[in-house]
């Protein structure tokens, strides 16, 4: 499998943080599966494993373009897809689910999905805790894991903003 952006090199397995992804050694950008994609945002940071990233749905939320690239592990055709409005470009391969992620779209993308978490109300956290059961696409674990993650930013959520009720809390026995 050859990348992309330096076309004749090709790309070597590395592990990162316990998963196995396809760099360039080049450039350092990365082939992930739709799976791989996933793990590899949970790694990046854990507060994000709530958040479904769905850069494969083709929905009236992303922009999509058609690109002249190949696909570099199935050689279909690839397309650009701005994830909602974070003018985002990131090359995916709706065919075989996989994404190309360089550098910088890696870091703009960690960045605005910070963004999202930041801006989140806690009736927004509530509301996907609802949306996540009632979809149930995943296992009992993982939403039980994204349960666990969401009541975490509602706690730090409520005491950033009531840091009284933070001292009250912190004093009672445990």
């Amino acid at each position: 499998m050859k990348c992309i952006n330096c076309k004749d090199v090709q790309l070597v397995f590395k592990s990162y943080k316990g998963i196995t992804v396809r760099q360039c050694p080049k450039c350092e950008s990365m082939w992930l599966t739709k799976k791989e994609f996933r793990e590899f945002k949970d790694k990046t940071d854990e507060f994000l494993c709530w958040l479904d990233v769905e850069l494969w749905k083709k929905n009236e939320l992303h922009k999509i373009v058609k690109t002249d690239n190949s696909c570099p592990d199935c050689s279909a055709l690839m397309y650009n897809v701005e994830y909602h409005d974070s003018h985002i470009s990131l090359p995916v391969c709706f065919a075989c689910q996989g994404v190309w992620l360089d550098k910088t779209n890696q870091e703009k993308l960690f960045d605005y999905l910070e963004q999202l978490i930041t801006a989140e109300t806690v009736k927004g956290f509530v509301s996907e805790i609802g949306h996540d059961m009632k979809k149930g696409a995943e296992t009992i674990k993982e939403e039980m894991r994204d349960l666990k993650t969401i009541l975490v930013l509602i706690e730090y959520r409520i005491f950033s903003r009531f840091p009284t009720l933070e001292k009250i809390v912190s004093g009672l026995p445990k």
